[in-house]
């Protein structure tokens, strides 16, 4: 790109980067560091440290979701994301069982666990705009007439990839309605 000093917080487009340096670039990454990357990603963060983030949180989920954890019912599941999915916010990915409410915010995020925004939203509008604040989905409506040990060790096990997706490492503050 013929430039010469580089900052962590500079658009890789307006350095003069482009689409085919952007493959090349993601195919080193893969290469290196073995994380394989769509090309959108570049596009929608551009610069060194948003791509650091991702690339952090890929590492985070690869080894978290390593151990062998039981899956839920595939109904059940499928419950749960169409619940899910009627909510607003956007998840961290399509198959995520927590909703952000307040993303945003320079405090270490708060997880609160229940079975609707109505049990949240209080809480989340005296914290205010500095907590983030996301809803981790109970399950209750889905397994309360079967509350097995392996749906709840399913749902655990779920909330904690999703959990360290969104905060890789530290303190956890976590709340249950």
């Amino acid at each position: 790109m013929g430039v010469q000093a580089i900052g962590v917080h500079d658009n890789f487009f307006e350095l003069g980067g482009h689409s085919l340096l952007g493959l090349r670039l993601f195919a080193e990454i893969e290469q290196i560091l073995g994380i394989k990357l769509p090309i959108s990603t570049l596009f929608q963060e551009p610069t060194i440290w948003h791509l650091a983030q991702i690339i952090r949180q890929s590492e985070h989920s690869a080894s978290c979701t390593s151990f062998k954890s039981p899956l839920p019912e595939i109904e059940d599941f499928e419950k749960l994301l169409a619940i899910v999915a009627a909510r607003p916010g956007k998840r961290i990915s399509s198959d995520s069982l927590i909703v952000p409410i307040n993303p945003s915010g320079t405090k270490r995020p708060f997880f609160f666990c229940a079975s609707s925004l109505s049990e949240v939203l209080p809480l989340a509008n005296c914290l205010g705009q500095e907590q983030p604040i996301y809803l981790m989905e109970s399950a209750l409506v889905v397994f309360s007439d079967k509350p097995t040990e392996n749906n709840i060790k399913a749902l655990a096990a779920h909330h904690v990839r999703d959990i360290l997706a969104i905060q890789p490492e530290g303190d956890y503050i976590f709340f249950q309605g």
